[in-house]
């Protein structure tokens, strides 16, 4: 959008980016050392900034980001992919060992998505066709997927958060929720709380998208 409006130049970004950050500026064309930085010991004046935002009720934008991003297979997408969050700090899936099994025995390989850097990522997901993980940060990554993959969220409906359904709406994939409950950590909290999933619902789940 910045190189059609002609200000692909005038790009300021923080001093200090993650490596990620870094690639996926790279793969749009830009080189992250020549761009514009936020000095971190000073102000910086400007005498018009504009601030680019996209959320998901933006699917314009976000069919853009992936399609600039994804990586293209040569072959049609066939992967099913778990996404642990076992590494992470809250949110985790607590019975996963036992609905594991269920999307191991369906096809799927589990991974988790810290473990993987930013080009293998895209790759994955570039021959994902269904995608399935507790709600957590991992589903962000179906923006990377094949337009009609299959995005299956385990998550709290208690605690509605339709971020990854709007995504899937946005990219044109299917969804399910699979019902799960809250566990342990404070109710006032639900953002850090742990979940518990039924292995019938995430069966049914499975059975509902033909495996």
């Amino acid at each position: 959008m910045l190189k059609e409006l002609g200000i692909a130049d005038c790009l300021v970004l923080p001093d200090r980016r993650s490596a990620v950050m870094d690639d996926t500026l790279r793969r749009l064309g830009w080189n992250p050392d020549t761009v514009r930085r936020i000095p971190t010991d000073r102000p910086m004046v400007a005498e018009r900034l504009t601030l680019l935002v996209t959320d998901r009720f933006r699917p314009d934008l976000l069919r853009r980001a992936g399609d600039a991003l994804r990586v293209k297979p040569s072959a049609p997408a066939t992967a099913r992919v778990y996404v642990s969050r076992a590494g992470a700090e809250r949110r985790r899936l607590v019975n996963e060992d036992e609905v594991w099994p269920l999307f191991r025995d369906a096809g799927f390989e589990r991974v988790r998505m810290e473990d993987l850097s930013f080009p293998e990522q895209l790759a994955l997901m570039g021959r994902t066709a269904m995608l399935a993980a507790p709600h957590g940060a991992g589903l962000t990554n179906q923006i990377f997927c094949p337009e009609g993959a299959t995005v299956i969220e385990m998550a709290d409906p208690g605690f509605p958060n339709p971020n990854f359904y709007a995504t899937a709406c946005a990219m044109r994939h299917d969804y399910a929720i699979v019902e799960a409950e809250s566990v342990g950590g404070s109710p006032s909290k639900p953002v850090e709380r742990d979940l518990y999933v039924a292995p019938r619902r995430v069966a049914a789940a499975l059975e509902a998208a033909g495996l």
